[in-house]
């Protein structure tokens, strides 16, 4: 379908949901007042980009962008109408089977989700296990998490002092271009792909103006810097403000993944590496292109631990032949 063919589908599209959305989950009202707001200035300021290309298709893509801009307004209109309900509607969640069955759809395989689950922890614990021991053959001491960030401290002494920083209360150190590690609370963040901080002086330069290195700070590390900010709002807190109730729990922990932010990463890892890892590296984007983010919560139980998994996925893509 041409740019102008899809821009004259909106308003009939946006038309259609209105009629048949009832009782919407808050906060999928809130999520898609930001995200329809983002599609019409996309509209509104990159699509004459394009035109700037191809002239000649002007009087008729503008026509139809005017006509979506205007539709999108309206439509933003009507969400923000039933936001001002306060009424919370239906609970947000598919519920288990629906959950699951989407699961598979997206994921192309026979797993359930425990057993999705269940891999992952196992993958942690051994990859968790290779680090420890690793960590343990190049300081010596004990195969445990002390010594990994010892390990790790020992290594990033070596390198120049632009390439580790104290953050917020978190000892950050790049990786590499675009890669970076921080350790706050015994929580490990990592940060792959995605614009690196300002690179390392060169030796010869440091030495001769040693006043003049300047560490990295929080805003030069991009999604990495912000995560370790300790000023705003947590997603824990925004969740619990929109009636999704549970971060009151002793002993509850909770973990949020940008997985469509990874996805990205990797996009552009794949794209400036060939080969094998390029390749494997493209097949996974492409397997989770359907996936915006992830929440997993996990708590004491009667048995041990009780967990739950929430994916959110991307609105549906239509493929390039269509």
């Amino acid at each position: 379908m041409s740019l102008a063919g899809r821009l004259d589908a909106i308003p009939d599209a946006l038309a259609t949901a209105r009629a048949v959305l009832v009782d919407c989950p808050r906060i999928h009202l809130e999520t898609a007042v930001g995200q329809f707001a983002g599609t019409a200035s996309l509209i509104r300021h990159q699509v004459p980009e394009l035109l700037a290309e191809a002239p000649e298709l002007a009087g008729r893509v503008t026509a139809a962008g005017d006509q979506a801009i205007a539709a999108l307004a309206e439509f933003g209109g009507w969400l923000r109408d039933r936001l001002a309900d306060e009424k919370p509607g239906r609970d947000p969640r598919l519920g288990r089977p629906l959950w699951e069955a989407r699961l598979w759809h997206t994921l192309d395989t026979e797993l359930t989700a425990a057993e999705v689950l269940s891999r992952a922890w196992a993958t942690l614990d051994r990859v968790g296990a290779e680090l420890r021991e690793a960590a343990a053959g190049y300081v010596g001491g004990a195969a445990d998490d002390a010594t990994v960030r010892a390990a790790l401290d020992r290594a990033m002494r070596a390198r120049p002092a632009v390439d580790r920083a104290q953050l917020n209360g978190a000892s950050w150190f790049r990786l590499g271009d675009g890669a970076q590690a921080a350790v706050r609370d015994d929580v490990l963040f990592l940060a792959i792909g995605g614009t690196p901080p300002p690179a390392s002086e060169a030796p010869g330069a440091r030495r001769r103006n040693k006043q003049q290195v300047k560490p990295a700070s929080a805003a030069d590390l991009g999604v990495l810097g912000r995560v370790l900010q300790l000023q705003g709002q947590s997603l824990a807190q925004h969740l619990k403000r929109i009636g999704i109730a549970g971060f009151d729990v002793p002993g509850q922990q909770n973990v949020w993944v940008d997985v469509a932010g990874i996805v990205r990463s990797v996009e552009r890892a794949a794209g400036a590496h060939g080969g094998v890892a390029g390749q494997a590296a493209r097949l996974f984007a492409d397997r989770a292109a359907d996936l915006r983010d992830a929440l997993f919560e996990a708590r004491p139980g009667k048995e041990g631990v009780d967990a739950d998994l929430w994916i959110r996925f991307l609105p549906a893509r239509k493929s390039a032949g269509k």
